[in-house]
């Protein structure tokens, strides 16, 4: 309430298995109206929404508020103290664009891209990448959309497990497009795949398409509205890292988690 998200709502949630409708298929979302096998409900109370743009944006200017600083650029180092007869130092600045930062504190919150901080804290930082497709479809004039989100089976047609989160703001977002990319901790320190240059894969993109025109004949078509991808941090056990970087004082890292880091 406190930053005034407008996109947040209750969205019910649905099961969708792809195939061809039947005299047993059940119609209970309105734009569900092409070629799917059965849809069932999952959770009727909805699980919580927001728009992440909406939630990322006004969570920053609240803290630029708070006296914060939004800086843009390149972290490519930290400097310490002299390390103590324990081994241990203190974070002392971080080097940005080749500029010392000073800093009493360092939280590394880089998704995938952690993995650039075990240099920088002389320790492993387990991580692989995963690189997976998104797509967007608008509604013909960003016109209200039933508010049902969709878990799909695996559709061996197109190697999609499509997941379908409508807005408010008539767009469709789709996720879980199949044929993610693996990319090692070595990759992401070696710059493969910079930040900001993380993009779709076209066949993922028109499987996607295909999958979705299937499903909904009144929102999917041949070409989403756009396309994109994201690079999600998986360690070894998926679980994520967070905590204090146990011999730098006031270093702290929180990455990790997969989808939900």
């Amino acid at each position: 309430a406190e930053l005034g998200i407008e996109s947040y709502r209750k969205i019910p949630v649905l099961s969708v298995q792809p195939g061809k409708r039947n005299k047993a298929t059940r119609q209970i979302c309105p734009w569900l109206d092409g070629d799917y096998r059965q849809a069932s409900v999952m959770d009727a109370d909805g699980g919580a929404q927001v728009a992440p743009y909406e939630l990322c944006t006004k969570l920053m200017n609240a803290a630029v508020e708070a006296g914060a600083t939004l800086r843009i650029g390149k972290v490519e180092g930290i400097r310490t103290s002299e390390a103590a007869e324990d081994g241990c130092s203190s974070i002392q600045s971080v080097v940005v664009d080749g500029e010392e930062v000073p800093c009493r504190a360092l939280a590394v919150t880089m998704g995938p891209w952690a993995a650039c901080a075990a240099e920088w804290f002389n320790m492993p930082i387990p991580m692989t990448g995963v690189k997976s497709t998104s797509v967007i479809f608008k509604s013909p004039e960003n016109a209200a959309i039933a508010p049902y989100a969709l878990f799909c089976g695996e559709d061996d047609r197109y190697g999609t497990h499509l997941e379908v989160y409508p807005r408010n703001s008539g767009e469709v977002y789709l996720c879980g497009i199949g044929g993610s990319e693996y990319v090692s901790a070595e990759q992401l320190q070696a710059g493969v795949y910079p930040p900001g240059e993380v993009h779709a894969d076209p066949k993922r993109v028109e499987a996607a398409a295909k999958a979705f025109s299937e499903m909904s004949k009144s929102l999917g078509k041949p070409v989403p509205d756009t396309v994109q991808a994201c690079m999600r941090p998986c360690p070894p056990d998926a679980m994520p890292l967070m905590g204090k970087v146990p011999h730098i004082a006031g270093a702290y890292i929180s990455a990790g988690g997969k989808c939900w880091g």
